[in-house]
């Protein structure tokens, strides 16, 4: 799904009624049996009832969390093709990374096995909106999220994500990795950046996510069933004007599973209306949000 044709339009939007849409497929495939039971009640299908079943939710915490860093550090990062003096580039500017907790609720026989989440940042109205620095995981660490692993992340001083993963030795993005993670894993900057530990551990998954510099992130992890406690932590560095006092965000979390998985459930799905076979064959997406968040108050707190 392309993020910059309109991210989970489908499944998110005010026409998409997921109840509704649930309980029609239910009763269409329990219309299939052509049986009536003793009394005159009808019998309920295997897929109506694990349909009925599908009422799991994806949700945010309730606020993000949200960490201060100093614009000195950004000055490598800087994409411009000549030399920037540092007063220059982090003038007008402050840095947050912020880390965007969820979990998953997957009810019934079958867990999700993709999640979309995008969240959209914002200031004043009219005003130049904030853009994304990095973010993570990103398609740079395709190599250490094809297997589940106990991750140590460090924000560098240019502003990029770098990850130690225990035993491995690779090269991501800019930064070569070696080092043991240990028992437990932190968050950490370097080059004297001060960040609260955090544990990571990441669930084997394929990540595709939108590039740094947009006034948006958007990920779509897949590759593995995700259940409670599973999926990878979210984190950006935004960059904001140095005036703003209103930072908002928006985020958004659909759900789905492989249909590949369900087929056999369904194995009469031609036979029901189209609106129910094209949300079943989507992978019965469940939608969570849009939530809005006021992070203006962290604000405050940039260095």
């Amino acid at each position: 799904m392309n993020p910059d044709a309109g991210v989970m339009e489908r499944w998110t939007g005010p026409e998409f009624n997921r109840e509704e849409l649930l309980a029609g497929a239910a009763e269409a495939f329990d219309s299939l049996l052509h049986y009536q039971g003793e009394g005159g009640e009808k019998q309920s299908s295997e897929a109506g009832q694990v349909l009925r079943l599908f009422r799991e939710d994806a949700v945010f915490a309730d606020r993000p969390e949200v960490y201060p860093i100093s614009g000195v550090q950004a000055l490598n990062v800087s994409k411009f093709p000549v030399p920037v003096e540092e007063a220059d580039f982090t003038k007008g500017y402050k840095y947050y990374l912020i880390r965007f907790p969820y979990d998953l609720h997957p009810s019934g026989p079958y867990g999700f096995n993709r999640v979309e989440v995008k969240v959209d940042f914002y200031s004043v109205e009219g005003g130049r909106r904030p853009r994304v620095q990095a973010r993570f995981p990103g398609a740079e660490h395709k190599d250490i999220l094809g297997a589940s692993a106990e991750l140590e992340v460090k924000v560098e001083p240019n502003l990029e994500f770098a990850v130690d993963t225990g035993k491995l030795n690779m090269q991501l993005g800019s930064a070569a990795v070696s080092a043991e993670a240990g028992g437990k894993a932190k968050l950490h900057g370097s080059a004297g950046l001060e960040l609260p530990p955090l544990s990571l551990k990441l669930t084997k998954a394929l990540v595709n996510t939108t590039q740094p510099g947009l006034e948006y992130v958007w990920w779509d992890i897949s590759g593995t069933e995700l259940r409670k406690g599973s999926g990878p932590s979210l984190l950006v560095i935004l960059q904001t004007p140095a005036m703003a006092t209103v930072l908002k965000a928006v985020g958004q979390i659909v759900g789905y599973r492989y249909y590949r998985l369900l087929q056999q459930l369904f194995r009469n799905i031609t036979q029901i209306r189209e609106v129910y076979r094209e949300f079943i064959e989507a992978g019965v997406p469940k939608p969570y949000g849009p939530v809005n968040w006021d992070l203006s108050e962290d604000l405050a707190h940039g260095v």
